[in-house]
């Protein structure tokens, strides 16, 4: 019996029972088969999308959260360390409001705090969790002072650069599954952009809210923020811009698609794909978008509805390397892993996944869809035929 998936199947049987409903009752709303929950609560089946968890909590009346449990299992030792690393970044987070009386203290000049802003974007995309937040923490504090303290002329740009300090900020807390702190410094953001007055800016600022409220299963909302932030850039005037519109419509239809919406998430992705023929893979100073992101965003959707055939048809045609986000290559090939294994490739998802695991230990050991796959694949009668490949990233992630 898979172990993570039993687990996920209790706390959903005893939620079920807590508020004294069938399986009948539960299975109809989650449009199912009372058998295949039956069998779901008992681990005899896999928890192994998004899609299904979000459906059969929805049906309970509780948080995907409430029945995957917390993203990592973290013992006393991991908690200190974690906390340890990340209060300096919160105490910045609260510190640097623009609402908060003006402090004394020095700041570098606007060239400096934009070499910095390029090296904080460019330690978050290579994997470099540790120097992002050694970077970031400074930055927050000094963009924040020089936009109360410094010119006129120079404060468009100062609170663009710190809008880009609480976009990764958020960016780190939700990767080291601090879900509440992440929304916190991407609200911050968004009130940022509304100080800057720049209509790009505040379209890109709904980009980290809605990677704040989707974890939780906050589809609906998410989904709102992103329509409301590309009213902001319906004609856009420059790259920038129309990089800002396709960055903003690939994370609005993977809420679109979460939320049941699925002819709107196609029409979200298929101009998505307009603007990415025409703009080519841009790194700009906001991030990425191209073709190759645009793929990676219809990959995610397939994975989470569970339409593994066409997860893998996406997967298999891009080559990872062209993806220079880390923690976005670490996702695809972690999707792409978990695609492979529900069609029976499983020595090929083990791979997969340990090749996500060295591009980002973090997002892969935070994902209990992977956990669930794994568990499954170390208990089935095929293991021994994946050696201590498999039991050695099983041991990593907690599994065993």
């Amino acid at each position: 019996m898979d172990e993570e998936a039993r687990r996920i199947g209790q706390r959903a049987r005893r939620i079920r029972r807590a508020q004294g409903k069938s399986l009948d009752v539960i299975a109809g709303l989650a449009s199912i088969s009372a058998p295949y929950l039956s069998m779901l609560e008992r681990g005899e089946r896999r928890w192994d999308s998004r899609t299904l968890t979000d459906k059969i909590a929805h049906a309970l009346g509780v948080k995907s959260t409430d029945l995957i449990g917390p993203p990592d299992a973290e013992d006393s030792k991991s908690r200190d360390r974690k906390h340890a690393e990340l209060s300096p970044l919160y105490r910045a987070l609260i510190e640097s409001s623009l609402d908060l009386p003006e402090r004394k203290g020095g700041t570098r000049p606007l060239p400096a705090l934009q070499a910095l802003t390029a090296t904080l974007i460019s330690a978050w995309q290579a994997h470099q969790h540790q120097q992002a937040i050694d970077v970031a923490i400074p930055l927050l504090k000094e963009t924040a002072t020089a936009a109360r303290t410094g010119t006129m002329a120079d404060r468009t740009e100062l609170l663009w650069l710190h809008q880009q300090a609480l976009r990764i900020t958020s960016s780190i807390m939700r990767t080291f599954g601090e879900l509440p702190l992440a929304l916190v410094a991407a609200e911050r953001c968004y009130q940022v952009a509304q100080l800057n007055g720049d209509p790009a800016a505040l379209a890109y600022s709904a980009f980290p809210r809605i990677h704040a409220l989707t974890p939780d299963g906050l589809y609906g909302p998410a989904y709102e923020l992103g329509d409301q932030a590309l009213a902001l850039v319906e004609t856009p005037a420059d790259d920038r811009t129309l990089a800002v519109r396709g960055a903003v419509l690939l994370a609005t239809a993977f809420a679109a698609a979460l939320a049941g919406q699925p002819a709107d998430a196609s029409a979200l992705l298929s101009e998505a794909d307009e603007i990415a023929a025409r703009t080519g893979d841009l790194t700009i100073e906001f991030g990425a978008f191209g073709p190759t992101n645009s793929t990676v965003h219809r990959m995610s959707i397939a994975v989470e509805s569970g339409d593994h055939d066409e997860t893998i048809r996406l997967g298999e045609r891009l080559d990872p390397r062209r993806i220079t986000d880390a923690n976005r290559r670490a996702t695809f090939l972690a999707d792409l892993g978990r695609a492979k294994a529900a069609v029976g490739a499983e020595d090929e998802a083990v791979q997969l996944f340990q090749r996500s695991e060295r591009a980002s230990a973090l997002v892969i050991r935070r994902n209990p869809y992977v956990k669930d796959v794994l568990a499954d694949i170390l208990h089935s009668r095929r293991r021994l035929a994946t050696g201590p490949a498999l039991t050695g990233l099983a041991g990593r992630l907690g599994i065993i």
